[in-house]
Protein backbone atom coordinates (compact mmCIF):
# COMPACT_ATOMS: atom_id res chain seq x y z
CA UNK A 1 0.00 0.00 0.00
CA UNK A 2 1.54 3.24 -1.13
CA UNK A 3 0.82 6.15 1.21
CA UNK A 4 3.39 8.79 0.24
CA UNK A 5 4.16 10.46 -3.09
CA UNK A 6 7.75 11.73 -3.27
CA UNK A 7 7.50 14.74 -5.62
CA UNK A 8 11.22 15.10 -6.60
CA UNK A 9 11.48 11.48 -7.82
CA UNK A 10 7.77 11.20 -8.72
CA UNK A 11 7.51 7.83 -6.96
CA UNK A 12 5.18 6.40 -4.35
CA UNK A 13 6.47 5.00 -1.04
CA UNK A 14 5.06 3.19 1.97
CA UNK A 15 5.79 5.23 5.09
CA UNK A 16 2.98 4.19 7.42
CA UNK A 17 3.20 1.13 9.62
CA UNK A 18 0.52 -0.78 11.51
CA UNK A 19 1.60 -3.49 13.96
CA UNK A 20 -0.67 -6.21 15.26
CA UNK A 21 -0.51 -9.84 16.36
CA UNK A 22 -0.87 -12.66 13.84
CA UNK A 23 -4.12 -13.75 15.52
CA UNK A 24 -5.61 -10.27 15.09
CA UNK A 25 -4.54 -9.75 11.46
CA UNK A 26 -7.35 -11.80 9.81
CA UNK A 27 -9.96 -9.72 11.62
CA UNK A 28 -8.71 -6.37 10.27
CA UNK A 29 -8.91 -4.41 7.02
CA UNK A 30 -6.20 -1.97 6.01
CA UNK A 31 -6.67 0.73 3.41
CA UNK A 32 -5.07 4.00 2.43
CA UNK A 33 -7.23 7.02 3.26
CA UNK A 34 -8.20 9.49 0.54
CA UNK A 35 -7.67 12.76 2.44
CA UNK A 36 -4.22 14.18 3.19
CA UNK A 37 -5.53 16.04 6.25
CA UNK A 38 -3.03 18.82 5.57
CA UNK A 39 -0.13 16.36 5.73
CA UNK A 40 2.43 15.03 3.26
CA UNK A 41 1.11 11.47 3.12
CA UNK A 42 -2.17 9.60 3.09
CA UNK A 43 -3.14 7.91 6.40
CA UNK A 44 -3.38 4.16 6.81
CA UNK A 45 -6.89 3.30 8.02
CA UNK A 46 -7.39 0.15 10.09
CA UNK A 47 -10.90 -1.24 10.66
CA UNK A 48 -12.59 -4.50 11.62
CA UNK A 49 -13.07 -6.90 8.70
CA UNK A 50 -16.73 -7.41 9.63
CA UNK A 51 -19.06 -6.60 12.50
CA UNK A 52 -18.80 -10.18 13.85
CA UNK A 53 -15.26 -9.42 14.98
CA UNK A 54 -16.33 -6.52 17.19
CA UNK A 55 -16.19 -7.55 20.80
CA UNK A 56 -19.47 -7.13 22.61
CA UNK A 57 -19.76 -6.04 26.20
CA UNK A 58 -21.25 -8.63 28.53
CA UNK A 59 -24.73 -7.72 29.70
CA UNK A 60 -25.11 -6.78 33.36
CA UNK A 61 -28.18 -6.64 35.55
CA UNK A 62 -29.38 -3.10 36.31
CA UNK A 63 -30.25 -3.62 39.97
CA UNK A 64 -31.38 -0.02 40.51
CA UNK A 65 -34.25 -0.65 38.03
CA UNK A 66 -35.26 -4.07 39.36
CA UNK A 67 -38.81 -5.04 40.22
CA UNK A 68 -37.98 -6.66 43.56
CA UNK A 69 -41.58 -7.66 44.32
CA UNK A 70 -41.76 -9.64 41.08
CA UNK A 71 -38.34 -11.14 41.76
CA UNK A 72 -39.48 -12.30 45.23
CA UNK A 73 -42.56 -13.97 43.74
CA UNK A 74 -40.59 -15.71 40.98
CA UNK A 75 -37.50 -16.76 42.94
CA UNK A 76 -39.29 -19.05 45.38
CA UNK A 77 -37.05 -21.86 46.58
CA UNK A 78 -39.12 -24.72 47.92
CA UNK A 79 -38.06 -27.92 49.61
CA UNK A 80 -39.11 -29.93 46.58
CA UNK A 81 -36.56 -28.05 44.46
CA UNK A 82 -33.65 -29.11 46.67
CA UNK A 83 -34.68 -32.66 47.52
CA UNK A 84 -32.24 -34.66 45.46
CA UNK A 85 -29.68 -37.39 45.90
CA UNK A 86 -27.09 -35.29 44.05
CA UNK A 87 -25.97 -32.01 45.66
CA UNK A 88 -24.74 -30.65 42.30
CA UNK A 89 -28.18 -31.17 40.78
CA UNK A 90 -29.85 -29.37 43.70
CA UNK A 91 -27.45 -26.41 43.39
CA UNK A 92 -28.07 -26.20 39.65
CA UNK A 93 -31.85 -26.24 40.18
CA UNK A 94 -31.71 -23.41 42.75
CA UNK A 95 -29.30 -21.37 40.62
CA UNK A 96 -31.50 -21.78 37.52
CA UNK A 97 -34.56 -20.68 39.52
CA UNK A 98 -32.80 -17.50 40.73
CA UNK A 99 -31.41 -16.66 37.28
CA UNK A 100 -34.75 -17.15 35.53
CA UNK A 101 -36.43 -14.88 38.10
CA UNK A 102 -33.70 -12.27 37.61
CA UNK A 103 -34.05 -12.42 33.83
CA UNK A 104 -37.76 -11.58 34.15
CA UNK A 105 -37.66 -9.00 36.97
CA UNK A 106 -34.33 -7.21 36.47
CA UNK A 107 -33.53 -5.36 33.22
CA UNK A 108 -30.09 -5.78 31.65
CA UNK A 109 -27.64 -3.32 30.16
CA UNK A 110 -27.00 -3.11 26.44
CA UNK A 111 -24.43 -5.45 24.92
CA UNK A 112 -23.36 -2.89 22.29
CA UNK A 113 -19.80 -1.64 22.75
CA UNK A 114 -19.34 1.88 24.00
CA UNK A 115 -17.99 4.51 21.65
CA UNK A 116 -14.54 5.32 22.93
CA UNK A 117 -13.87 9.03 23.19
CA UNK A 118 -10.50 10.59 22.51
CA UNK A 119 -9.48 12.16 25.83
CA UNK A 120 -7.31 14.75 24.10
CA UNK A 121 -10.08 15.95 21.73
CA UNK A 122 -11.39 19.34 22.82
CA UNK A 123 -13.23 22.35 21.37
CA UNK A 124 -10.04 23.71 19.77
CA UNK A 125 -9.51 20.39 17.95
CA UNK A 126 -13.13 20.33 16.79
CA UNK A 127 -12.91 23.89 15.49
CA UNK A 128 -9.60 23.26 13.71
CA UNK A 129 -11.03 20.14 12.08
CA UNK A 130 -14.12 22.03 10.89
CA UNK A 131 -11.93 24.81 9.46
CA UNK A 132 -9.74 22.26 7.67
CA UNK A 133 -12.75 20.52 6.12
CA UNK A 134 -14.19 23.88 5.01
CA UNK A 135 -10.94 24.86 3.27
Amino acid sequence: MRTYFHAPTRTFHSLDLAICSSSLLPMLNFRVGGDLYNNDHFPLEVSYADSACVTQRPQRYLFQRADWAAFRQLAVITETLVVSNDIDEAIKTVTDQIISAADVAIPKSSFHPRKFRKPWWNDACREAYQNQRRL
